[in-house]
């Protein structure tokens, strides 16, 4: 009897031993499953989560800081103001139109010069006034004065007021004003299209520095050539010359205006020579470089004083000849003679 209690007892000891082993087993089972779970979810936190796939994380903003980021596009990368101005891609050396507003508030200042620590820029166009203001910075250490040559408006050419001097490590502005005058006897109502070449001068004694490339202003008005009717003097090598009409100029004196249109296939200077009024030898002024494919309206003034010297009271005929020359050096291609204005 005692040997059966003895034998019971061992085998509910055992019992309760094997019991404990699974308790302390399923126990460590729940434990490793509640740190796998814990280390899932801390790794989902850290962005580690493996099921995320590539194209979530591409689209995700934490994944992607660029999404965010980038700055706003203006439109300036393709050559746009946010006015919707079109900016040639080659406004530094002026090969090209650049858009330049007849409204301040809307101007995008156009650079048509850099050189040497020079800049000069357009910062808008004056319909009313009719003028271009620009403003130049000088960074050099040389005192620099600004002009310009071959200047054009609609294809006609123009004689503009314009030098704008900058001193050292200084900016400045200035304008270039066109005549009233000259646009009517050009045949111009509004100007569509500036253009110039600018030339940098030496401050102190205005010798040339620089000669830039020519620039062209496009206003955004309307603005097409008209060449102005007259009485065709000439017509030979692509060279024309027509009278247009007389005024009075202020030495005092008589102008008879003559129209040039050149399409000779290189840029042009002519002058008068041989002048005579009623068969009296005089020295008239006059004097106009054309660019090729460009034409001018320019005044061959007479003077009342050496027509007093001559006593000529009354002008009865005027014949004269037009030497064409060579703007480079000077030298005369050829000669125009016994032009005629049949107005008298």
């Amino acid at each position: 009897m005692k040997k059966k209690t003895i034998s019971i007892l061992c085998s509910l000891a055992l019992l309760s031993v094997l019991g404990g082993c699974r308790q302390e087993t399923a126990s460590q089972d729940n434990v490793s499953q509640t740190g796998s779970q814990t280390e899932s979810e801390n790794d989902t936190e850290a962005g580690k989560d493996p099921e995320v796939s590539a194209e979530d994380a591409a689209s995700s903003p934490e994944a992607s800081p660029e999404a965010t980021d980038a700055p706003a596009d203006t439109g300036n990368e393709t050559g746009d103001d946010a006015s919707g101005t079109d900016v040639s891609a080659d406004s530094q050396t002026g090969a090209s139109a650049l858009s330049l507003s007849a409204d301040p508030s809307s101007a995008v200042p156009q650079s048509v010069l850099e050189w040497e620590g020079l800049t000069l820029t357009a910062d808008y166009w004056d319909p009313d006034t009719l003028t271009v203001h620009f403003s130049a910075e000088n960074s050099s250490d040389s005192p620099l004065t600004i002009q310009v040559v071959s200047c054009w408006v609609n294809d006609a050419m123009q004689t503009p007021d314009f030098s704008l001097s900058v001193d050292a490590g200084q900016s400045a502005q200035g304008s270039m004003s066109f005549s009233q005058e000259d646009f009517s006897n050009s045949g111009i109502s509004q100007a569509g299209t500036i253009g110039f070449t600018p030339v940098v001068l030496n401050g102190t004694d205005y010798t040339t520095l620089y000669t830039g490339q020519p620039v062209s202003l496009d206003t955004g008005l309307s603005g097409d050539p008209s060449v102005p009717d007259g009485q065709l003097l000439a017509d030979q090598d692509g060279i024309r010359i027509s009278f247009t009409g007389t005024a009075d100029n202020s030495m005092p004196g008589t102008d008879f205006l003559l129209c040039i249109e050149n399409h000779s296939g290189g840029d042009l200077t002519f002058e008068a020579a041989d002048t005579l009024v009623n068969g009296a030898a005089v020295n008239p002024l006059f004097s106009a470089t054309v660019t090729d494919g460009k034409y001018a309206v320019s005044p061959l003034s007479l003077f009342s004083d050496e027509l007093e010297d001559l006593q000529i009271n009354e002008i009865q005929s005027l014949t004269f000849s037009i030497r064409v020359l060579d703007p480079t050096d000077y030298h005369t291609i050829r000669t125009l003679e016994n032009l005629t204005p049949s107005v008298f």
